[in-house]
């Protein structure tokens, strides 16, 4: 385990407005291996954050629930809430990750109404975005 968390990939983009405006676009992405104190927390941060668990684990909290997310296992998480992500320490993740947004994600993702976990063939998938009192779908 490492000392320090590793960043062994981080890549950015920078599309312009229209191009967000029109289309849902990778904005970062990346490969981290995390020291025991990894940890990030934000208010709020444009996008929706894709992690994808490859070894050890982490946690991930939103909506004021937290989520345990071990390999093989993928969390969203939207940007536009406050949120945090964390590696256990006794056991740090190393993580594949992706920063994605658009101008309908937030309310794609709302619509999913699915805030918890959802069983696919070959990992899990966990949710972990607001959901808004009084939206229509």
């Amino acid at each position: 385990m490492p000392l320090k968390t590793e960043f062994l990939v981080s890549c950015y983009n920078t599309p312009s407005e229209t191009v967000r405006r029109l289309f849902y676009v990778v904005v970062r992405a990346g490969h981290l291996r995390s020291a025991p104190d990894y940890r990030i927390d934000r208010d709020h941060l444009p996008g929706h954050d894709l992690l994808l668990c490859l070894s050890g684990s982490g946690f991930v909290l939103s909506n004021n629930r937290r989520f345990k997310v071990e390999p093989n296992e993928l969390a969203w998480i939207s940007g536009y809430h406050p949120h945090a992500h964390w590696a256990n320490p006794a056991d740090p993740w190393e993580l594949l990750w992706v920063r994605i947004d658009g101008r309908a994600i937030e309310r794609h993702a709302t619509y999913s109404r699915c805030f918890g976990f959802l069983y696919l063939p070959r990992f899990r998938f966990i949710l972990c975005v607001e959901s808004f009192a009084g939206s229509s779908v």
